[in-house]
């Protein structure tokens, strides 16, 4: 049985080892635009923007469109501001050095620094500010409930077997194949899209682009002397989520070469097909089973507690299409 004390940080030790798993992803600019505001407090586009990053790796994404997944990711938001809120009321807190101490721990557990994570979520897009907060919610939560309704749950071994079968046997964390792309743009700017010769330009420097090419690792080099030349993150990518003229392209060319140059709505595209790879979520152990159970058991609490939290709070929905 793990203790309780440690019960959230093995929780956050699964985030930490999901992120040193997964390669950078491409890094979007985000805005500071209020969507909504939770009794005083606002939650920005960049606060959604940097959750579902932090989602995306731990495999907690939702279904449905961009759309969905925001106003979903929004919802999730909303509750940890009011389970903070809910800490600030009843006087519940965790000290910046216990936050930060639970960070070194899930960080020496996954075999790095504290410096090392932040450098590989600073890869992948993502604020260390990000996954403190996610700390500190998860830790004052548990104290709350704890206090409230004297929980004391015990998983047998028995039930981790069956969940960890069920877990390991799950298609989804199967391993699956996926395409490395890496996108370049040498973008055109409004007048210069309306003229021939500009554009008949860019398309000649994405041809020598595409010469220079030997892999992902020399696109820079591949690009150098040609003016404007915007190369994004390479990124994996499910063949069924690709559209079928480019998949057949990539089949086509194959790894470690280029597809295109292409018109596309900004200028002249190119699509790197960096490499043809099988990518699996991170093993889960038992001592990580028996808390995702013991988890679920305080969120039953935990629901309930939120339900009655809910019914007293107000949430101003800045944004319209936003609203549940």
């Amino acid at each position: 049985m793990i203790p309780t004390s440690l019960k959230s940080s093995i929780l956050l030790c699964m985030i930490v080892a999901a992120i040193l798993a997964v390669p950078g992803i491409a890094n979007a600019q985000s805005g500071q635009r209020v969507v909504a505001v939770v009794n005083d407090q606002p939650i920005t586009d960049y606060d959604i923007d940097q959750r579902m990053k932090l989602n995306s790796i731990l495999g907690f994404t939702s279904g449905g469109s961009t759309e969905q997944q925001r106003k979903a990711t929004l919802q999730e938001l909303i509750e940890d501001m009011l389970k903070r809120v809910e800490a600030e009321r009843l006087q519940v807190s965790v000290s910046d050095q216990q936050v930060d101490a639970t960070l070194a721990r899930m960080a020496a557990s996954s075999g790095t620094s504290v410096d090392g994570l932040k450098a590989r979520l600073s890869k992948n897009g993502i604020n260390i500010g990000t996954l403190k907060r996610r700390i500190e919610a998860n830790l004052t939560w548990n104290r709350i409930l704890n206090a409230r309704y004297n929980i004391n749950v015990e998983v047998d071994d028995g039930e981790i077997d069956r969940r960890l079968k069920a877990i390991n046997e799950d298609p989804a964390r199967q391993p699956r194949t996926a395409y490395r792309l890496q996108e370049i743009q040498l973008p055109l700017d409004a007048n210069a899209a309306s003229n021939d010769q500009l554009v008949y330009a860019r398309f000649v420097e994405a041809q020598r682009i595409m010469q220079r090419f030997t892999d992902c690792s020399n696109t820079r080099e591949a690009a150098s002397g040609i003016f404007n030349v915007q190369i994004r993150n390479p990124v994996d990518v499910p063949p069924d989520k690709l559209p079928k003229p480019l998949k057949q392209a990539l089949d086509k060319v194959g790894p470690g070469k280029v597809v295109g140059p292409n018109r596309a709505k900004s200028g002249v595209q190119l699509i790197a097909f960096c490499a043809r790879r099988s990518i699996a979520p991170p093993p889960i152990s038992r001592d990580q089973v028996e808390n995702m159970l013991v988890n679920e058991r305080y969120g039953m609490y935990g629901d309930r507690y939120l339900r009655d939290i809910k019914r007293n709070a107000f949430v101003d929905y800045k944004v319209p299409s936003y609203k549940p």
